[in-house]
């Protein structure tokens, strides 16, 4: 349910043309193309507070 959650919160903050793909068992790749690292960053956090926020409250 964790790994569905994490992926599922990925996608919806990702842009077209972005690729996300499961790496191994529990990691997550993200491709951001032409994105610079600081923008990377910071949809990183996004999505990581996003993750957590559903856990808190789930």
């Amino acid at each position: 349910m964790v790994i569905t959650l994490v992926g599922n919160t990925a996608k919806e903050h990702i842009r077209e043309g972005d690729l996300l793909g499961c790496y191994s068992g529990e990691e997550f790749i993200i491709c951001l193309p032409n994105t610079a690292l600081p923008i990377a960053y910071e949809l990183a956090d996004i999505i990581r507070e996003k993750i957590s926020e559903s856990i808190a409250s789930g």
